[in-house]
């Protein structure tokens, strides 16, 4: 297989990159502060709980769920729907407010409301639904600014767009949609394309194609996968970054000289950062995402170390070095690891059912063993 001369990344103004420019420091060693903050108990254990009952907020510091006609948030009840409540629910952009569809009956029938962190608004004969990208049911969408949430509803036959600031909980209704721009996530994210970039070329000597492209925030950089006899390789900058089978979710640094990427293995499965593997995790999932502090020094990630569902012995990792153990990560119902600083960060694990808010503080250490090389 000719992968070392597969790609050429033009704008580089090379043929090839080389993938160690932004390996993590060795100077020292690090240890790791643990805190924990009680969010409740949860009334089943996770696995047992859809993604449409039980979801963590953006900020991944609040987690709310719905259970047996009680909707809650951090083990608080914040309403009650004794008539169940619709397959979703949402948390504001700014994870202030908790949106979801309520069952109403009057006279005997059902009908439906948009509730507001457990506050029903006016019921409707009907309101519309959409399957959005692929992940779940959604019944509106945030306005630009995250402040109002707006959806169609009918009643009587008569179609109606109806909008709710989140604040004050007032719903206001009307003939035609709202003139305001949808929510986009300003979060920079990596691009992902079935075709090359502009100035991106294949080897016309290789027997092998690449396909799906990723391309760094600031377009300097590119990752793509090559079908390979025993799987699906990936390639950084024109290089095989081993080992790599099956693609997985990749994560840029905040100035793109780092990359991180989930590898498949036949043991499992490994994050891979600047090419290097980290251990093998047997029962690493495939939503699983790893994220760099803003100044890309360290790299974060959590993975299991048993197969048991209910008690998997999850544990947080930076630069592979280990703290914690827990039974479930909520990582299928929103939790992720998220940095609030170059040497904090914070996520929200589950033990012995209870919900865990878990915050970690980096510090660097002399004395303390150097990370892996």
């Amino acid at each position: 297989m000719r992968h070392s001369m597969l790609l050429a990344w033009i704008g580089c103004g090379a043929m090839l990159v080389a993938t160690g420019c932004g390996k993590p420091s060795q100077e020292y060693g690090i240890r790791l502060e643990l805190r924990e903050t009680s969010l409740g108990g949860l009334p089943q254990p996770p696995a047992w709980m859809t993604p449409e009952r039980l979801k963590v907020s953006p900020d991944s510091r609040h987690v709310a769920w719905f259970h047996q006609g009680s909707l809650r948030i951090d083990g608080r009840q914040i309403g009650r729907f004794d008539n169940g409540i619709g397959p979703s629910l949402e948390f504001s952009p700014d994870s202030r407010h908790l949106v979801c569809l309520g069952y109403v009956m009057q006279q005997g029938k059902r009908r439906f409301a948009i509730a507001v962190d457990g506050r029903p608004g006016p019921a409707y004969d009907k309101i519309s639904h959409e399957i959005w990208r692929g992940l779940g049911i959604r019944y509106g969408t945030f306005n630009a600014d995250g402040s109002r949430y707006r959806y169609r509803a009918e009643q009587d036959g008569k179609p109606l767009h109806v909008t709710v600031d989140l604040d004050t909980g007032k719903h206001v209704e009307s003939d035609r949609p709202p003139d305001e721009p949808a929510w986009e996530d300003p979060t920079p994210k990596p691009r992902v394309s079935d075709k090359p970039p502009p100035g991106f070329k294949v080897d016309p000597e290789s027997e092998h194609r690449p396909s799906w492209y990723v391309s760094s925030p600031d377009g300097k950089r590119v990752v793509c996968w090559v079908r390979g006899g025993e799987g699906i390789y990936c390639v950084v900058d024109g290089n095989v970054a081993p080992p790599g089978k099956f693609r997985e979710r990749v994560v840029f640094s905040a100035d793109s000289r780092r990359v991180a990427y989930v590898a498949r293995t036949k043991d499992g499965g490994r994050i891979v950062v600047d090419g290097r593997g980290g251990p093998v995790w047997k029962y690493l999932i495939n939503r699983q995402e790893p994220a760099f502090s803003p100044d890309g020094r360290y790299v974060a990630y959590m993975a299991p170390q048993n197969e048991d569902v209910l008690r998997r012995g999850w544990v947080i990792l930076v630069n592979d070095l280990r703290t914690g153990t827990y039974d479930s990560a909520l990582i299928r119902h929103g939790a992720r690891i998220l940095f609030d600083g170059p040497d904090a960060l914070h996520t929200i694990m589950v033990r012995d059912g209870e919900a865990l808010l878990v915050e970690v503080n980096i510090i660097p250490d002399p004395s303390a063993p150097k990370p892996p090389e």
